[in-house]
């Protein structure tokens, strides 16, 4: 009874006493127990009850797989005592005067050889209560939820890692024996239960791990991710919410799962129909229209009976510029009106194309922010009006993707799903009920193909989730079964809602490749640099005399990029083309890109410019040039530039050339993986470089083969051994990367073959790129720090970052929450003033050569070496200066 006291009165009796025990304390406030574990669950249910259907059927598939005895009432009775008791191992004495200042305490003896770790005491009673009221032989599943306790401040646990009656079970002892004692359960029942699980339970662990092995079904493991995303969550509100009434949580549920309703629904395809309304009067100013409409319909057509079917996957194969957002979103709200989805999540690879979609996303639905859309990335703006309380609504609501309509990245996206530590696994339940936009694919890494396949088709039928998936260069998805040692049992049928793509690809043939043979240019000569001087003229030339006024340079390098910015300026200079020059890499901060890709929108037809890029103008971005110079690289990457050629068809047909730049015996596409530029060379080997939709097939078809073949060698498991990890629990144990070498599940979602660093620059930024929220914070900022944060209408980079480390020193002590608000709420502006590079160097001697400037994971280049002169870092005009590096780290490469 004392065990029952304990959570429905917060109380326990020892020694003919009655104690309070708290669940949490902060100075005169206190929250017992009982009241914590009550909003926990109130919370927890309401999730659960949310997505009955969802639980129920994951429920029922494991009943019938492993011939479980209980019902599903049963089920969610346990799921009450989970909640229950997860938090159980607080009412330790120790914990409580230790962790919690409770001072009713104070006068019980407690041993010295009692812990404060309170999750694996809960797992443990919550593993007792199991054995004790239900028969686990016959409900083997069970076994699981102990595990959810014992990971629910920290990560998901892997079941095979721990019995519960191993070593955590010897350290644990003297304090089991003393929480028995204190909440009257006994040495002897304890006893009971040590011999129990010495014997019962450790051999039933034994069976449990046996029959987990033979599964072939997924069901348990999304099940275990959604219990314990349900838990985290619950325990998290539950926790804000701590000094407040359980009416208030009963008051405010509606507000922990936001989604479309039928008022947002009924707007969005109002405004939405209207949009489309206006595109069909532009129909015929461009023959193009015509064909992203007859694909926008066939699309809708094969979509509808596809749901017929049941379907939930989709899969989008359109030409660049054919209009795979307008489409997507189309197709989006079909499935909202016809199914029981209610919520959209855009996710996207780079954050650039983020922003772009998010605003349109914003426009074209008339969803006001943040309460029905939100950006979800690491530079999100969070700077809103209100108190602490609201400004961390926000925040969780982020951690939580509680919104109906999210723009997201991909990794945010994928990292819910294939990674588990806490963080991630908040978000996990919140993709049920979802439709998912997955937009460049082709960007995930190729060797995990076969787990992101498996993994989107098993989440889309057991979460009712569905995917709309698209790229112009997506992998023929149905032969990922010969990728990696795939098993017939893991193949999932792909639905193509374009049937012949490669009639529209023809179609949208917007411009030609000129080049026969790449020439090639040795730049670490002079000699290799006048020829590529020469043959940059000629081409340039050519195409301005023919009306060409726009042109598009796009190099594998960040350190060729300045090397031609600096040949096409000079040329300019000598007023042989009067064009305006641009540069644009991936070391450019985002107010940089914003402006370039601003001023390129807006150009006249008459206005001579060149852009000189690296591939940040590849992907998603909605540019248009006449005429395009790439160095060479992976075909994908070469089609994706392709998409930047005549992309709205301005004339009858763009001119794209390919050239090879190398620096003695290295080329800059040594970037890339060698065996994909071979294989980019095999395709296109056949006397002209020109290729169409089946080239593309077919590279991709040599890139499958390739990896199945060869790349797989430096892996410890085949996909199928991969996805049986999955089925069967066995999870990493954290998010290294060497997992992959080991016998655990482990997907990345980006590759780490390289060092990526992120730097800050001490410049001034325009008031122009900075939203009138963030003005408005700056300015109040510099009022009440006394530190000058502006200066003529611009925001300076060594007050922004003199401000935010001086506040961080002042917030030392303060309150979690106060430190996570104001870090949040300085993002957005921080990253304003931030880069990422990928460099071949060590982070060691990254930390020796900025010694004292570097905050966190960032290092700051000061204000003193900003300019353009060569000495200098880091250049507003150029980014990263890799001389300087050289001049310390030689054979530095920065991508």
């Amino acid at each position: 009874m004392m065990l029952e006291n304990i959570i429905s009165e917060g109380q326990f009796e020892y020694d003919g006493k009655t104690y309070s025990v708290y669940a949490h304390r902060d100075s005169d406030k206190k929250e017992e127990y009982n009241k914590h574990v009550g909003k926990t669950w109130t919370i927890f249910r309401y999730l659960l009850e949310s997505q009955e259907g969802i639980v129920r059927s994951l429920f029922e598939e494991l009943k019938d797989e492993f011939a479980m005895s209980i019902n599903y009432s049963e089920f969610k009775a346990i799921l009450h005592d989970l909640v229950m008791f997860h938090d159980i191992g607080k009412t330790n004495p120790k914990f409580q005067t230790k962790k919690l200042d409770n001072q009713t305490l104070i006068n019980i003896k407690i041993p010295s050889e009692i812990t404060t770790h309170h999750s694996y005491l809960g797992a443990f009673i919550l593993a007792t209560n199991l054995m004790e009221r239900y028969k686990p032989d016959d409900n083997i599943p069970l076994l699981t939820l102990p595990y959810i306790i014992l990971g629910h401040h920290t990560r998901l646990q892997n079941v095979h890692e721990s019995s519960l009656a191993d070593e955590k079970f010897e350290n644990s002892l003297p304090t089991l024996l003393y929480l028995f004692d204190i909440l009257g359960l006994g040495h002897k029942k304890l006893e009971n239960i040590i011999n129990h699980l010495g014997d019962k339970y450790c051999g039933l662990y034994e069976k449990f791990l046996d029959r987990l092995e033979s599964t072939e079904n997924s069901s348990l493991s999304i099940l275990y991710n959604l219990v314990y995303s349900y838990l985290v969550m619950a325990d998290f509100i539950a926790t804000s919410y701590a000094y407040k009434e359980l009416d208030t949580v009963k008051n405010d549920l509606y507000k922990f799962n936001k989604r479309i309703d039928q008022t947002i629904l009924k707007r969005m395809k109002e405004k939405f129909g209207r949009k489309q309304d206006e595109y069909k009067k532009k129909m015929n100013e461009n023959e193009l229209n015509r064909y992203r409409q007859e694909m926008l319909e066939e699309a809708k057509e094969n979509l509808k009976q596809a749901l017929e079917s049941n379907k939930r996957v989709f899969y989008i194969k359109m030409p660049t510029g054919g209009g795979k957002t307008n489409t997507s979103l189309s197709l989006a709200l079909e499935i909202l009106e016809k199914k029981r989805a209610n919520r959209l999540i855009y996710a996207l690879p780079y954050i650039n194309i983020l922003e772009q979609n998010y605003m349109y996303l914003q426009k074209v639905f008339d969803l006001e922010e943040p309460e029905e859309i939100r950006r979800i990335y690491s530079g999100t703006e969070t700077i809103f009006d209100g108190g602490d309380e609201a400004k961390e609504k926000i925040l969780t609501d982020d951690d939580f993707y509680n919104y109906p309509v999210i723009c997201t990245t991909n990794v945010s996206l994928f990292n819910t799903i294939v990674k588990f530590s806490k963080k991630h696994k908040y978000r996990f339940s919140s993709l049920a009920n979802s439709i998912i936009i997955l937009d460049e694919i082709q960007s995930l890494p190729a060797e995990y193909w076969p787990e992101f396949n498996f993994l989107i088709n098993e989440l889309a039928e057991n979460l009712n989730i569905y995917f709309i998936i698209m790229s112009a260069t997506v992998p023929s998805l149905e032969k990922l079964k010969h990728l990696r040692g795939q098993d017939p049992r893991y193949e999932k049928d792909v639905c193509y809602l374009i049937e012949n793509p490669d009639g529209y690809f023809s179609k949208f043939e917007r411009n030609e490749i000129k080049t026969t043979k790449p020439p090639t240019f040795d730049i670490s000569k002079d000699s290799g640099k006048d020829e590529l001087e020469l043959y940059l003229k000629r081409v340039c030339a050519e195409n301005f005399i023919n009306g060409n006024t726009h042109g598009l340079i796009v190099l594998n390098t960040i350190q060729t990029s300045q090397t031609v910015y600096d040949i096409i300026s000079k040329l300019s200079e000598k007023n042989v083309w009067k064009a305006d020059v641009m540069l644009l890499n991936s070391t450019f901060l985002p107010i940089q890109k914003r402006a370039i890709i601003e001023k390129i929108n807006n150009l006249q037809d008459d206005e001579r410019t060149i852009l000189v890029s690296t591939q940040s103008v590849e992907a998603g971005m909605d540019v248009s040039f006449n005429f395009v110079i790439r160095d060479f690289a992976i075909l994908d990457s070469i089609e994706q530039v392709r998409g930047r050629c005549n992309r709205h068809k301005e004339k009858e047909s763009g001119n794209v050339y390919l050239i090879e730049i190398r620096r003695a015996n290295r080329y800059d596409h040594a970037i890339y993986d060698k065996w994909r530029i071979e294989n980019t060379r095999d395709v296109l080997n056949g006397g002209s470089l020109q290729y169409n939709f089946h080239a593309i097939e077919k590279y991709y078809d040599r890139a499958i083969d390739y990896i199945n073949k060869e790349l797989s060698d430096g892996f410890k498991l085949t996909s199928a051994d991969n996805i049986k990890c999955w089925n069967i629990l066995k999870f990493e144990e954290n998010n290294s990367q060497r997992n992959k070498y080991k016998d655990v599940f482990h997907v990345d979602v980006i590759e780490e073959n390289q060092n990526s660093f992120s730097f800050f620059a001490e410049v001034q930024a325009p008031f122009g790129q900075f939203t009138q929220r963030e003005i408005k914070y700056i300015l109040k900022k510099q009022k009440e720090s006394n530190i000058k944060l502006v200066s003529n209408e611009k925001i300076l980079g060594k007050g922004i970052i003199n401000y935010y480390t001086t506040e961080l020193e002042k917030l030392k002590s303060s309150d979690f929450t106060v430190k996570k608000i104001f870090k949040r709420e300085m993002m957005s502006i921080l990253s304003k003033f931030m880069f990422y590079a990928t460099m071949s160097m060590s982070k060691e001697f990254l930390d020796i050569m900025f010694e004292n400037n570097k905050i966190g994971s960032f290092y700051i280049i000061r204000d003193e070496k900003v300019g353009d002169s060569p000495e200098k870092w880091y250049s507003m005009d150029r980014g990263l200066n890799k001389g300087f590096l050289n001049e310390l780290y030689e054979g530095c490469n920065v991508i």
